[in-house]
């Protein structure tokens, strides 16, 4: 999602285009695919289930300049995706008409209106390796830091700075701000209290330890009633959070009607695979 911008609005077009590219690719995948027992191939092709989703939604949003904890990012996700989904479904008609349904779409809810080539478009999947190779944020997920360290498979510790963040310091801050911005990203991995920056900047580059969880269940409940399959969506608490406010985030996800959901408390694991100095409360 962060290469369909242009400028300070969504390239719909391109979208369009990469949407209608991606359906008809992972509907041939389903053809030249080597399963493991003919048993799984006649499962999968009996259905054709595909799982196009979407990652970079942070970076998007960064360069929009809209804050992941507003309403007007909530709406923006039900635009997006809705989109995504209408010309998904439309592909996969098109595609019906072509190559015929889906072997089982007689015993399907679409018979016998809509006949589809795929029982399901979407899935939005968390991209955490994918990501990390197109240099965009996972999935649906606020930036974890803007700053941070991602430890590899041997065991390497890279250091990660986000790109857009970069772009949007060159060119719009002073030599002075750019400086205590940095600076502030080095000691905690996030812009926190930082004095001297425009007062946009810290509404708009927030990191997921500045969101609270109901925004980041409201955010899944946006891209999840235009996905077929589930959201992947983690909620990031501080090291201090009790079981009590774990409980009501799922108890909260429940009625939003998710179907599914992560927390993680920073510090849980002696060894995660990302990692910043931020200290929670310095974000807060």
């Amino acid at each position: 999602l962060a290469h369909m911008t242009r400028g300070r609005e969504i390239d719909w077009d391109k979208l369009d285009y990469t949407v209608r590219v991606a359906v008809r690719f992972l509907d041939d995948v389903l053809e030249v695919n080597r399963f493991p027992l003919p048993r799984i191939a006649r499962a999968t092709r009996r259905t054709r289930k595909i799982g196009l989703g979407v990652m970079g939604w942070a970076d998007m949003l960064f360069q929009l300049r809209v804050a992941y904890d507003s309403e007007a990012a909530l709406e923006l996700a039900e635009q997006v995706m809705g989109f995504v989904s209408e010309r998904g479904r439309q592909v996969s008609g098109e595609l019906a008409r072509e190559r015929g349904p889906f072997p089982a779409w007689k015993r399907s809810i679409f018979y016998p209106h809509r006949p589809l080539r795929n029982a399901t478009v979407t899935t939005i999947a968390p991209t955490g390796s994918i990501s990390a190779l197109a240099d965009t944020t996972s999935g649906i997920e606020p930036a974890f830091a803007l700053r941070f360290s991602r430890r590899v498979l041997d065991n390497r510790v890279l250091d990660v700075v986000n790109r857009v963040f970069l772009e949007y310091a060159e060119r719009e801050l002073g030599p002075a701000a750019r400086e205590a911005a940095m600076r502030a990203l080095q000691e905690q991995g996030c812009l926190g209290q930082t004095s001297g920056l425009p007062p946009h900047a810290k509404e708009v580059f927030k990191t997921a330890l500045e969101i609270a969880p109901e925004w980041h269940l409201r955010m899944q409940a946006a891209f999840q009633r235009h996905t077929d399959n589930a959201v992947s969506k983690t909620v990031n608490l501080p090291a201090e959070t009790g079981v009590q406010q774990v409980a009501e985030i799922f108890n909260r996800a429940h009625a939003l009607g998710l179907k599914g959901i992560t927390v993680y408390r920073y510090g849980s694991r002696a060894d995660q695979p990302l990692g910043s100095p931020v200290t929670c409360r310095a974000c807060q």
